[in-house]
């Protein structure tokens, strides 16, 4: 049963507990705790969460934002829901991008790795645009986990938009 739009509820992530569950969602679809959380000090933690829910489930959707120079640009470093709806993907990095924009951010910046087919469409759903390619920097010291399929994760493409 799809979820109503008035239960949902996007913001920064509040008190550990919160970023916790956040933390884990992001870590469950490939990011690297270690640099997780260098990327929260770093920036902004948003997360998605459904009212209906019982207390304590944790987020549905998680994304993670950085400042980069030049000023004014911001880079969508992660993100992820809980269940692999594109549609609830679209919502969570349209309402991060609407977040960033109010508090000042002109430009946003996002990379996938060549393998991600699914993030590459998604980025591309949510108004972003191919600028570049960053060869053989796909690796899990960067944050980029070893996804498996048909093609071998190496190269880094970059999106950008502006808001």
């Amino acid at each position: 049963m799809p979820r109503a739009p008035t239960s949902l509820l996007f913001r920064r992530a509040r008190g550990a507990e919160e970023r916790e569950g956040a933390l884990r969602l992001l870590a469950r679809r490939g990011g690297v705790p270690l640099l997780l959380r260098e990327w929260c000090d770093d920036g902004e933690l948003y997360v998605l969460t459904d009212l209906t829910e019982p207390a304590g489930r944790g987020p549905i959707g998680a994304a993670v934002v950085t400042p980069v120079v030049p000023r004014r640009t911001v880079e969508l470093r992660t993100f992820a829901t809980r269940s692999h709806d594109v549609e609830l993907s679209l919502r969570m990095v349209g309402d991060v991008l609407d977040a960033v924009r109010a508090s000042g951010a002109s430009r946003a910046v996002a990379a996938a790795s060549n393998a991600d087919l699914e993030r590459m469409a998604l980025l591309q759903r949510a108004g972003f645009r191919y600028t570049h390619v960053e060869r053989d920097a796909a690796i899990a010291a960067r944050g980029w986990a070893d996804l498996e399929g048909a093609i071998v994760s190496h190269d880094v493409l970059w999106f950008d938009r502006p808001l």
